[in-house]
């Protein structure tokens, strides 16, 4: 079995042996935490474990004890989801941000802008 492949271009890639994946992978990831003051959080967590003990986790040595949101990449973090499953790596962050409800004008209000706009205009 050879060690590398060529392209038709000439490059070479490494191959990586089967047997060799398994104990260059992890079993835990560390994750950094970044808070709205950007107070940074490191915690080591296993790559199996529901993501929703970790952030329970996180709340409680912050002792946070309102609404909180977990974004990664954008998007709000799945509880029942596994740092595998949602593709955490080493050093990967995680914002941590508080809810916001709300945030814009009521629809009626709105219109009555518009319509105040376009009779004095």
């Amino acid at each position: 079995m050879s060690d590398s492949i060529s392209s038709d271009s000439g490059s070479t890639f490494k191959k990586l042996k089967t047997e060799e994946a398994p104990s260059q992978i992890s079993k835990f990831v560390t994750i950094k935490f970044i808070n709205q003051e950007n107070e940074e959080t490191f915690m080591k967590v296993s790559r199996t474990m529901k993501l929703g003990k970790v952030l329970d986790g996180y709340c409680q040595h912050k002792q946070l004890k309102e609404q909180i949101d977990f974004i990664y990449n954008g998007y709000r973090i799945n509880r029942s989801l596994t740092a595998d499953q949602v593709g955490l790596q080493d050093g990967d962050e995680i914002e941590v941000l508080a809810k916001v409800y709300g945030g814009g004008l009521p629809v009626t209000i709105l219109l009555l802008l518009m319509l105040i706009t376009l009779l004095y205009c």
